[in-house]
This record gives C-alpha cells, sequence and structure tokens, in this order.
C-alpha cells in the first residue's frame, strides 16, 4: 500500500518541469494582462475623445439656437 502511494507521487524532476511550465504560463498571462490594459487605454482615450467632441458640438448648437 505505501509502495504504491509513492508510485503515484510525482519525482522532484516532474516537479520542476511542472513549476517551469507554470513558470511559462503565468508569463504570458503577464503578457496578456500588459496588452489587455493598453488596449482598455486607448479605448477609454477614444470615448473620451469622443464625450469631449459630442460636448463641444452640443455647445455649439445650443448656441445657435440660443437653448441655455
Amino acid at each position: 500500500m505505501v509502495a504504491r502511494g509513492f508510485s503515484e507521487t510525482a519525482t522532484k524532476v516532474q516537479m520542476v518541469k511542472v513549476e517551469d511550465r507554470l513558470t511559462k504560463v503565468e508569463d504570458r498571462l503577464t503578457k496578456v494582462e500588459d496588452r489587455l490594459e493598453n488596449i482598455e487605454k486607448i479605448l477609454l482615450r477614444q470615448q473620451n475623445e469622443k464625450i469631449q467632441n459630442m460636448e463641444r458640438r452640443i455647445n455649439r448648437l445650443e448656441e445657435m439656437f440660443a437653448v441655455k
């Protein structure tokens, strides 16, 4: 029974390989997170510019029609 338990236990070499793979996965996830963060910043900046443009246009329309 004890021998069976040890036969199913991962070796140190196997554990090192798993740790290396996990490290690589973490690195890739970090890169994906960084890229998504950059995309988010770009989208937020574009959205903000569109909102500001719309506000300017609304202000011009209000001035044209003397609405306030």
